[in-house]
């Protein structure tokens, strides 16, 4: 399955390049938090809703760049 979700999220940054959008746009991919009350989630305890390590860790990956404004600084 990591080598599918690899495979689709860097088609999708391919396809911002080809089309020079990949300067603007920040690509975020998350996944729901643990597995639901049947999944084995071994070695991790807990699940969906549990604040264990089972109900907590949540995979995640971005790409793009990111400025961030002067610190005292405004927008409108």
């Amino acid at each position: 399955m990591v080598q599918a979700m690899d495979r689709q999220i860097g088609r999708v940054l391919q396809a911002l390049d080809a089309n020079g959008l990949s300067g603007n746009t920040i690509v975020i991919f998350t996944s729901d938090n643990g597995g639901e009350c049947f999944s084995d989630t071994w070695p991790l305890t807990g699940i969906k809703k549990e604040l264990l390590e089972g109900g907590l860790r949540v995979p995640a990956c971005s790409a793009g760049q990111i400025a961030f404004a002067p610190a005292g600084s405004a927008s409108r």
